[in-house]
């Protein structure tokens, strides 16, 4: 690829080979709306239609507030659409329902609306579906609730675009974005598997109500699992906050954490986002809390979520510390402690603000095998996270390359 800047009508980023300037067009002039009628038969079945994934069969549809699945039963037409077509859903298109069929020749119900393109299908996709094509798109809806607003064909076809003059630098770029879709996806699905397997495992590997032995447990270990009080495990703590008005106590070298950043995964120094002063800690209820210790919210959101800290740090008095003693293994206490959230949770009041106190926390109860298999299952649970924490930055990496190339690439 090369870079390009000079004109408006030339991308940033280009293929070689390509020079000529992308050219202006109507929608009326690239689009034509399809208009075919039929019932479900045995060559056109009936296709569902979601925000997230486009055309899809209606049995693989997921539930999601905003995945509308048209199965428009008591009336037995349908329109038809065409592998390659661009289809959109006027109530939500500003939302993202607007996708290339790329399933099968099918019905769909009515209420959607179906173009066909002598354009390379794939590309016009791309140019459809670019977050500022979509921004435009909302400026034309009509309707005056915003959840009610709809964008008729007439409104989509007069928007503008640009377009590579040819379908060879079309094709070129629709199949770059095609292989980056499929990475996207590809890491996408390992991600939610390993959850899956991380939900599993807690349900298996940690006694359950009424057990004192999990499910599935490694080889060698067989004796029963006994409950300890929280407060046995380690010194436990809540942290404080230095004085906002007092300016020397902020932004200086320690590390200070706030509820926010404990989601039930491992903490590093790049969730950092405020840091104190020597004389900010020594002057507020803020300590330094050890490498290794296990951290729990205890107000708000977050209420009852896990943290594992892999640096030293100071935090804020809706965070509570333990650092367990060297009876117990603090990758195990981590893994335990998500295991058992419902647990916690049963000490918080109704209202969104309301918490678990220190001492509510100190009751808890834990059930422990042997320190060995308390190794064992927190150096299984600590790989897992360590993987997911892996494929959710690659996630998010190409997710921003995306972005970063739909905005380069298109004019």
């Amino acid at each position: 690829m090369m870079e390009r800047s000079k004109y408006m009508s030339i991308p940033k980023v280009r293929f070689h080979g390509f020079k000529e300037k992308w050219r202006e067009e109507s929608l009326s002039k690239l689009f034509v709306e399809r208009h075919e009628i039929s019932t479900i038969t045995e060559s056109l079945p009936q296709l569902s239609f979601t925000i997230s994934e486009g055309v899809i069969y209606p049995n693989d549809r997921k539930s999601n507030k905003r995945d509308f699945l048209i199965k428009d039963i008591t009336n037995k037409k349908y329109l038809v659409t065409y592998v390659g077509d661009i289809i959109y859903n006027p109530a939500n298109v500003i939302y993202g329902a607007i996708h290339r069929n790329s399933l099968c020749n099918g019905v769909v119900s009515p209420i959607y609306k179906i173009f066909k393109t002598e354009q390379d299908s794939n590309f016009m996709e791309c140019v459809v579906r670019n977050p500022s094509f979509i921004s435009q798109l909302s400026m034309k809806t009509e309707g005056t609730v915003t959840k009610l607003k709809t964008l008729k064909p007439e409104s989509f076809l007069e928007m503008i675009v640009k377009i590579a003059p040819s379908i060879d630098e079309q094709q070129k770029i629709a199949s770059y974005f095609q292989s980056l879709d499929s990475l996207i996806q590809t890491t996408s699905k390992k991600l939610a598997s390993l959850n899956l397997i991380k939900a599993a495992s807690l349900q298996s590997m940690f006694p359950q109500e009424g057990e004192t032995v999990p499910k599935v447990r490694f080889k060698g270990f067989e004796r029963e699992w006994e409950p300890v009080k929280l407060s046995k495990i380690g010194y436990m703590t809540a942290g404080g906050t230095p004085s906002t008005f007092v300016d020397k106590y902020w932004n200086g070298e320690i590390n200070w954490l706030q509820s926010g950043i404990v989601q039930n995964r491992i903490i590093y120094t790049s969730s950092v986002e405020r840091k104190i002063t020597a004389e900010g800690l020594s002057n507020s209820a803020a300590h330094m809390i050890k490498k290794d210790s296990v951290l729990i919210a205890i107000t708000g959101a977050t209420c009852a979520n896990i943290g594992y800290l892999t640096f030293e740090s100071a935090a804020n008095q809706s965070v509570v510390s333990i650092e367990p003693n060297n009876n117990f293994y603090s990758k195990f206490i981590y893994s335990s402690l998500i295991s058992e959230r419902s647990q916690i949770l049963s000490f918080k009041g109704g209202s969104a603000q309301s918490g678990v106190t220190l001492a509510n926390l100190k009751e808890i109860l834990l059930k422990c095998p042997s320190f060995g298999e308390q190794v064992f299952i927190g150096d299984y649970f600590f790989s897992l996270e360590k993987n997911i924490e892996l494929l959710t930055q690659r996630l998010e990496k190409l997710k921003q390359i995306k972005v970063a190339c739909l905005d380069k690439m298109f004019v």
